[in-house]
């Protein structure tokens, strides 16, 4: 079938969606294909975060020149400009006196290039512009590369990205010009060279597959069971850490696709802690202080505002509920503010001026983040229901700062005047105030009735403006015996533990009439001290295993919105426990559970139904999913110390062909130096560390074998298209928006083998013999707006009964708007018309 045409988004009034608000990035499934934009007016500047770099970025040109890089110009002068700007607050314009000018741009050492690419956003000024790239392996220009040409048209962005193989044999960069053959002026930016990583030179062996299996595991690619968000991929990063680890470059690196769910700053030390007063560096009159007591040394905002503009992903932060509500609404100016905003946030009854929205950015600005994070999360407490003795109902063995543990003082607040106390309502709705898209986490404790029943309480009093709780159920407060029944207790307790704490909140809201508040378990892991592990069982790979699949349950239920495994990276107890991804050990050595959040980083973000043979709480644990149209995927812990073969079989498919099976492998349920396809300390990248490779030659059915103590993810593609003309539809809580009610997500029930016509994705129900044409629609949905630029969501839903093979789409945009940025398709503008086309990865659409 050709590549097919696709009118779309005509009736949409792309010009009425400006206005306030901050610039964020956007995770979106689609069972269809789909694309995001970012649109901005021309000429204005639009304000909002580049790409998260990847892990061997050299970021040139950002909002300044690089100062490893030197300006080596020649019959140009170039200067930073506020306007054009393609991401970001500040471009690079070039002003090109005669033709053959040129921006050239210098770096020593030279950048080892490899396989690398260079990527740039260009702009044509005012007549288009046309260059000539090439760079060359020293300081002179001998030794060129292969001359690259890319162009602009007059007043638009375009994005261009040189891979190694065109520009010929150069091995590395030194210098990188960009000519104006023309003698006309440009403007670049968000200029990077990636160095890349040399290919492996040879290919894994081809595995010969088992030819007798003990079970079958059964799957639908055509039968969509939820959704993996990647909330469910999260960790803490502790303030405590400390400001200089947060910027290093391994941690870094190796957080990028790992960490998708950041928290900040971390434990019971936020109800401590006053961020702005370590933000400036002295302690503000009358604010929660930093010298006292002193955690001076701690990383301030803005050093974690740096390492999630770095590594990516998303972001969770927990404010101080000890701190007036005006000084947990600057936290959010600080966090997603932009310079320019002249709100008055104004002076708290304790007598402290917080200014205004603009001022707290300018202080982001001022430590070198002009760019807000754009944090969606926010925490209001820690765990609070656990107080010190002395406020009202704290019991006397608690931990916490607090002025109450009661639920209903904690919702609306106590006291009057300088000693009032603002409570969850009051400071969800000054923090709302700056930034309307935000959501506020309530803490609450995993059985209703302990701690004088705070979460009962809440439940039945919060009167559905609680946007979802927060809980810390880590599995035990003493782990079980390293004996067979307690390592058997560890294991299965996944399919135990998520499901008591769901049955109890619905229980709750079912009691008290409410609707059902989402649970973002912000803490977890074996147990919450590392003293309280003597026998070092959080270090192996059977807590990798069983915090892994509590990824995978926990995607399952509707109920829950995110998870953050404790923690990020750490130091050991001095009995050598850790309970982190990473060591802090001064190389940041990955533990067993880094590799577990490394393969749900693989998986895709569609869950299909599945069913197995194997006990998931003692043999094989298995979640299969579909990355894309083309590629399903399987996920097979095995909890046991022998190996095991499996029989898979699947249906909605014509066939398998490839397969590459990742896999994390120990000797034991205790071991923890285990191997990622069979090295010990891969590249940060893994690029070294490359699957097996084996081929199901067509077949849906074809048996594989599992490793004792092994996680494995199979990435499966698919020889053919998917044969149903319907899949179930799916109701998808994006990761950015406003949290939907939980009532309106998908069941965990497998879908109805005929599906019902209320729930098709048409009004009808599909014809049950194919018609000689197909079809297809087009629709739009808003995601965020700022100032100057919005953005949001295209869906192109294939309507006919035969799969669309390729696939384009235009509309009209505004007057006065340009297309400057796209995930999930590749786009062209022409005057108001736009282009988009598939990504190749989402070329073929299924029916329905």
């Amino acid at each position: 079938m050709g590549r097919s045409g696709c009118l779309g988004w005509s009736g949409v009034d792309w010009s009425g969606l400006g206005g306030p608000g901050s610039r964020r990035s956007r995770s979106t499934r689609v069972l269809a294909a789909s694309a995001a934009l970012v649109v901005g007016a021309l000429g204005l500047a639009v304000v909002g975060a580049s790409p998260p770099a990847s892990a061997a970025d050299a970021l040139v040109y950002g909002d300044s020149l690089s100062p490893t890089w030197q300006n080596w110009s020649w019959n140009s002068t170039s200067s930073d400009t506020a306007s054009p700007v393609a991401a970001g607050t500040r471009a690079l314009a070039v002003s090109v006196a005669a033709p053959y000018g040129a921006l050239s741009l210098r770096t020593a050492p030279p950048v080892d290039f490899g396989a690398g690419t260079i990527s740039l956003a260009l702009h044509g000024g005012t007549g288009g512009v046309t260059l000539t790239v090439f760079s060359s392996q020293d300081e002179t220009n001998a030794t060129p590369s292969t001359s690259v040409t890319i162009s602009s048209p007059a007043n638009v962005w375009t994005r261009h990205t040189i891979t190694a193989a065109q520009l010929g044999t150069a091995s590395r960069i030194a210098r990188l010009n960009l000519i104006s053959t023309s003698g006309a002026s440009f403007t670049v930016d968000d200029l990077r060279v990636d160095p890349g990583a040399v290919a492996p030179t040879t290919l894994p062996p081809t595995t010969a597959p088992p030819t007798t299996f003990s079970g079958t595991i059964n799957i639908n690619a055509a039968s969509v069971r939820g959704s993996v968000s990647t909330r469910m991929r999260g960790t803490n990063l502790g303030f405590y850490a400390g400001g200089s680890s947060f910027a290093d470059p391994t941690l870094r690196s190796r957080s990028r696709g790992v960490s998708a769910l950041t928290r900040y700053p971390g434990t019971q030390d936020s109800q401590r802690w006053g961020w702005a007063s370590c933000q400036l560096g002295f302690d503000l009159p009358s604010a929660q202080g930093c010298s006292n007591p002193n955690w001076t040394w701690t990383a301030k905002p803005s050093d974690f505002v740096g390492f999630m503009q770095s590594a990516g992903g998303e972001a969770v932060v927990t404010v101080n509920a000890n701190a007036t509500s005006k000084e947990n609404a600057a936290f959010v100016a600080f966090m997603n503010g932009s310079v320019g905003d002249t709100r008055v946030i104004g002076i708290d009854q304790r007598g402290a001026d917080w200014r205004t929205v603009g001022y707290w950015a300018q202080q982001r600005a001022n430590a070198g983040y002009p760019n807000p994070l754009g944090v969606k999360l926010w925490e209001f407490g820690n765990e609070t229901y656990g107080g010190l003795p002395g406020a009202n109902q704290c019991v006397e063995y608690g931990w916490e700062v607090t002025w109450t543990c009661k639920a209903t003082e904690f919702l609306d607040g106590i006291g009057t005047g300088p000693a009032r106390q603002d409570g969850y309502r009051a400071t969800k709705a000054a923090m709302k105030g700056i930034d309307s898209s935000i959501q506020i986490g309530f803490p609450a404790e995993r059985k209703l009735d302990d701690y004088n029943s705070w979460t009962r309480e809440a439940i039945a009093n919060h009167r559905n403006d609680i946007d979802f709780f927060v809980v810390h159920p880590y599995f035990t407060w003493i782990p079980p015996a390293d004996t067979a029944a307690g390592n058997g207790e560890i294991l299965s307790l996944p399919q135990r533990h998520w499901k008591e704490i769901s049955d109890a909140f619905n229980g709750g809201y079912t009691q008290y009439g409410s609707r059902q508040v989402p649970l973002l378990i912000s803490e977890y892991n074996l147990t919450p001290g590392r003293e309280n592990d003597p026998a070092t069982r959080m270090n192996g790979i059977g807590n990798a295993i069983t915090m892994t699949d509590s990824v995978g349950v926990m995607a399952g239920n509707p109920l829950y919105l995110g998870s953050n495994a404790f923690e990020l990276f750490g130091s050991a107890s001095p009995n050598g426990t850790y309970f982190s991804m990473m060591k802090r050990d001064g190389a940041f050595t990955r533990t067993p559970l880094y590799w577990g959040w490394t393969i749900w980083s693989r998986f895709g973000s569609t869950l299909l139904d599945s069913t197995s043979s194997f006990d998931a709480g003692s043999s094989l644990s298995v979640y299969a999913g579909r990355r894309d149209g083309n590629t399903l995927t399987m996920l097979v812990l095995n909890k046991s110390a022998q190996p095991i073969n499996a029989q898979i079989n699947l249906t909605g498919v014509a066939g398998i062909g490839t397969i590459v099976t990742d896999t994390v492998s120990g000797t034991s349920m205790g071991d923890s130096n285990v191997l990622f396809n069979g090295r010990s300390n891969p590249a940060d990248d893994l690029s070294d560390a490359p699957g097996g490779l084996s081929s199901a030659n067509g077949q849906r059915t074809f048996i594989r074998g599992f490793a004792p103590w092994s996680m494995s993810l199979l990435t499966m593609t698919i020889d053919g298209t998917v044969t149903t003309t319907t899949l179930p539809p799916t109701t998808v809580t994006p990761t950015t928006t406003t949290l939907a009610p939980t009532t309106t997500t998908p069941t965990t029930t497998t879908p109805p083998t005929t599906t019902p016509t209320t729930t098709t994705p048409t009004t009808t129900t599909p014809p049950t013999t194919r018609p000689a044409t197909g079809g297809c629609r087009a629709s739009y949905s808003p995601a965020w707006q700022g100032p100057a630029s919005y953005g949001g969501d295209g869906t192109i839903t294939n309507t006919g009964t035969v799969p669309i093979v390729g696939w384009s789409l235009t509309f009209s945009a505004a007057p006065t708007d340009a297309v400057y940025l796209s995930w999930g398709g590749s786009y062209s503008q022409s005057g108001r018309q736009v282009t988009i086309g598939d990504a190749g990865w989402n070329a073929i659409i299924a029916p329905g």
